[in-house]
C-alpha cells in the first residue's frame, strides 16, 4: 500500500486526477454499467410480459366477442328462415284460398247459366224498358 501511495505522490495533482479517472471509469464499466444494463433488462421484460398479457386477454375477449356474434348470426338466420316459412305457408293458404274462390264463382256463373239467369246476378233490361225511356 506504500507504493501505491509513494507512487500517486510522485505522480502529483495531476497523476491524482488521472488515476481518479481511471479508478471511476473502471468501477463504471465493471459494476455500475452491468446493474443499470441488468435493471433495464428486467424492467423491459417486465414490460414485455405486461403488454403480452394485455394482448392475450384482448384476443380471448376478441375470440369470445366472435364466438357470441356466430351464435347470434346463427339465431338470426334460424327466426329468418322460419319468418320465411311462415310466409310462404300464407302465401300457399292465400293462392288456395284464392282459388278455391275462384272455383266456386266459376261454378256459380255455370249454375246461373244453366238455369237462365245472368251470370252476374243482375237481371237484364227488358226491351221494353229500353223503348220507352228513351225520349
Amino acid at each position: 500500500m506504500d507504493a501505491i501511495l509513494s507512487g500517486l505522490v510522485n505522480l502529483g495533482l495531476g497523476g491524482l486526477m488521472a488515476a481518479a479517472l481511471v479508478w471511476f471509469l473502471h468501477h463504471l464499466v465493471t459494476r455500475t454499467l452491468p446493474d443499470l444494463t441488468e435493471a433495464f433488462r428486467a424492467e423491459l421484460n417486465a414490460g414485455r410480459d405486461q403488454r403480452s398479457k394485455e394482448h392475450q386477454a384482448l384476443l380471448a375477449t376478441f375470440d369470445k366477442c366472435m364466438l357470441l356474434i356466430g351464435k347470434l348470426g346463427a339465431h338470426q338466420q334460424r327466426e329468418h328462415t322460419a319468418i320465411l316459412k311462415r310466409l310462404d305457408n300464407g302465401f300457399k293458404e292465400l293462392l288456395e284460398q284464392s282459388n278455391a274462390n275462384r272455383l266456386a264463382v266459376e261454378r256459380l256463373h255455370e249454375l246461373r247459366k244453366r238455369h237462365g239467369e245472368p251470370a252476374d246476378g243482375l237481371s237484364l233490361p227488358s226491351a221494353d224498358n229500353t223503348a220507352s225511356s228513351v225520349p
